[in-house]
């Protein structure tokens, strides 16, 4: 596994607490900034990503993209962001 240039690594936030995530070879866990707060740990998955998706929206009863997104992507599209350059 490639280590993450240190550069990164200070840009992520803890999408539970907002704390700053401290990056491990095996987890990645927030510097607990807040003292109310408990470390919320996030798993190294065994092909390199980390998901900072919390526990409890992985199962959501609505999964998927909402309407809301889909008509944002196809303005989006229909605004020509993605043709060719001439």
């Amino acid at each position: 596994m490639v280590a993450l240039p240190s550069i990164f690594s200070a840009n992520f936030r803890c999408p539970i607490c907002q704390s700053l995530l401290k990056v491990g070879e095996k987890v990645w866990q927030c510097t607990g900034e807040n003292p109310q707060q408990r470390q919320h740990g996030f798993d190294v998955a065994k092909q390199g990503y980390v998901n900072l998706l919390p526990v409890q929206n992985k199962h959501s009863k609505n999964p998927g993209d909402s309407d809301e997104s889909i008509m944002a992507r196809r303005r989006f599209l229909q605004a020509g962001f993605y043709q060719s350059l001439p």
